[in-house]
């Protein structure tokens, strides 16, 4: 059952209509029932007030449900032609294919309530959004960019945000994607992955070649703050974030991209909605293409090469490969040593719906340090497996530089020597004592010798190999097949 008012925009609804249309209650109220109607609406405004003047109104049309049954996947696929097509998700057979669109499809995305499709062009070709309630047919949309478009995503009222290599961030109405209502320029800089915060008040935009993430007013697109990406080089390979997401309360923006290290692609939490305090959580081996707000506060992540999620602790946990990598029940990833020492971690693997052998090796050890994995772990698709990880450091001293073997020895030497020169209680003849006054010289090497030469201390000395002190990141990873997992671990040497 619904409730509409005089304009066939919803007042209420029951529960066993949003279960059969699938959406939530607060995407229902307000919006016209005929905007879920599948092809448009089936009576123009003047015969819906003819209707309500007669006091009935009967008809049959076809609605369209948020059942995520449709998926549409474009991309790189042959010149000239660029064409969208669309799948069904439970058979994966292809439905429609269409557009033959002027340049490649970098990014697609559907509103919220699944009405629209717009997609992002290569070069100077806009964007495109499509009626997918009424065969996908093409809407008036922006075509007047200068260069390529990377992204594209509704809000919950279907404004929609894109981004432009051309320096520009722009905003458009629902429903009205031939112009921008706002528009942001980055001067000098190329904008590249854009979402709106849960409440649509936010907007993080992050850039292709820089490691900046910023944050704008939803409604008119002036820029609010900048998130801190302290510690984030702005240099070599790796710079330039992706993706950014927002979690399902606000609370958290997250940004991911090329920025990795040893190897792991890290993504950024912040706290406050991205003004406050931040962690840095490795998650794969590739870049971070996407982030996405689930429930109960986990993210979905997907990179290159894989997926995961981030729970609400900000640990990463991969859906797709050996699975379960990961500190073992109780145990902990960081560990503090004094140079000489060795440090030690519990790890677990398997227990995620695979099993065989894994390939383990470990690096990020500092100078000095070897840290040590088992060659190869057996691992179980039910029960997680643990294993040990040790890290091996070294001393900066050295011990004494002459240590004595056996002191006592060389001591009863001297006193030996002084017992020749002068024996208690004899007399000797004035010739011999000249004699022994010859062996004074001999009796000071000895005696001086019994101290090392009274020159060294033998104390500690600087060890040129040792273990500088330090916080260190170390990486563990594992490799079955194709499938590849890491984990990070914290090593202080103090």
């Amino acid at each position: 059952m619904l409730l509409l008012d005089r304009s066939r925009c919803h007042i209420d609804c029951n529960g066993a209509y949003l279960r059969m249309m699938g959406y939530a209650r607060e995407r229902m109220l307000g919006r016209p029932v005929y905007t879920f109607v599948a092809g448009g609406p089936i009576a123009t405004d003047a015969e819906w007030k003819a209707a309500l003047a007669r006091g009935d109104f009967s008809g049959e049309a076809d609605l369209v449900k948020a059942d995520g049954s449709t998926v549409a996947v474009s991309g790189w696929i042959r010149h000239p032609h660029h064409d969208i097509f669309l799948f069904d998700r439970a058979s994966g057979d292809l439905k429609q294919r269409f557009a033959d669109l002027p340049n490649v499809v970098s990014h697609l995305a559907y509103s919220s309530d699944g009405r629209r499709l717009a997609a992002s062009l290569g070069g100077a070709n806009g964007i495109r959004v499509f009626d997918a309630g009424n065969g996908y047919r093409l809407l008036p949309s922006d075509t007047r960019y200068k260069d390529s478009s990377f992204w594209a995503t509704f809000d919950r009222a279907g404004r929609l945000v894109t981004t432009s290599f051309d320096g520009f961030v722009r905003l458009y109405a629902a429903d009205k994607y031939a112009a921008p209502i706002a528009k942001f320029e980055s001067k000098g800089h190329k904008p590249l992955g854009a979402t709106f915060s849960p409440d649509a008040t936010h907007i993080a935009v992050s850039y292709f070649d820089v490691n900046d993430v910023v944050v704008l007013s939803g409604s008119n697109l002036t820029q609010l703050f900048n998130a801190d990406t302290a510690r984030i080089p702005n240099i070599g390979l790796f710079v330039g974030f992706v993706a950014v997401g927002w979690s399902q309360d606000g609370r958290f923006l997250f940004a991911g991209g090329k920025w990795s290290v040893n190897n792991v692609q890290q993504v950024r939490r912040w706290s406050d909605g991205g003004r406050r305090a931040f962690v840095d959580i490795p998650t794969a081996s590739q870049t971070i293409m996407q982030i996405i707000a689930l429930n109960a506060g986990s993210m979905l992540f997907a990179a290159a090469d894989s997926f995961g999620l981030i729970n609400p602790e900000a640990k990463a946990i991969q859906l797709q490969g050996i699975g379960g990598l990961g500190l073992a029940s109780g145990g902990s990833g960081s560990a503090t040593v004094a140079a000489g020492k060795t440090a030690s971690y519990t790890l677990s693997i398997g227990g995620a719906g695979m099993s065989g052998t894994a390939s383990l090796s470990c690096t990020g050890a500092p100078m000095g340090a070897t840290c040590s994995v088992p060659v190869s772990q057996q691992f179980s698709s039910t029960v997680p497996t643990t294993f040990s990880v040790s890290v091996t450091t070294t001393s900066r001293t050295l011990g004494a530089l002459y240590p004595p073997i056996s002191p006592p020895v060389a001591w009863l030497w001297a006193i030996a020597a002084l017992g020749m020169v002068v024996r208690p209680g004899m007399r000797a003849p004035k010739w011999s004592v000249r004699r022994y006054l010859r062996l004074a010289p001999l009796t000071l090497l000895l005696f001086l010798t019994s101290c090392g030469g009274g020159s060294s201390s033998g104390g500690p000395q600087p060890n040129p190999n040792g273990t500088p002190a330090g916080t260190y990141t170390l990486t563990v990873k594992a490799s079955s097949g194709s499938a590849e997992e890491t984990t990070s671990l914290t090593l202080t040497v103090q």
